[in-house]
């Protein structure tokens, strides 16, 4: 099932369905399921948590949003854009991969458990290294 998301697009003050329609405004086409990465958008939130994988408290990062437990790289189904926490499914996300960035150092991918979305994340400079390298192999 598709939903449709309000896409702000800019200074012009005009909006576009996230389903497929065309931006005039911007000579963009929104695709569905996709945002154009000039409007992608980023919510700081950089609060601790319990992780709800392993149980260990995780502390604030404090450079950027934390997204996952930095001992077992799980992290919750929460956001539709980085830090929003729109997303309604809640479920464990589980690391399945994470792959070398000469740029931005490693890239995890989760999968959620509950309704099987793949999302894609910076790892953090804390996170259990050892865990890291062990998914490089799952690539």
């Amino acid at each position: 099932m598709h939903t449709s998301v309000m896409v702000d697009i800019g200074s012009h003050g005009q909006y576009a369905r996230d389903h497929g329609g065309i931006c005039a405004a911007r000579g963009g086409i929104f695709a569905p399921g996709r945002m154009n990465l000039e409007n992608k958008r980023f919510t700081k939130n950089d609060s601790g948590f319990l992780c709800a994988n392993c149980g260990r408290e995780v502390p604030p990062l404090r450079y950027t949003s934390r997204n996952h437990c930095p001992w077992c790289l799980c992290s919750l189904h929460l956001d539709v854009n980085p830090g929003d926490r729109a997303a309604d499914c809640g479920g464990i996300m589980d690391p399945v991969t994470a792959e070398p960035d000469p740029k931005r150092g490693f890239i995890l991918t989760h999968k959620c458990r509950k309704c099987g979305a793949i999302r894609r994340n910076k790892a953090a400079e804390d996170d259990d290294r050892n865990a890291i390298i062990r998914l490089t192999a799952m690539h």
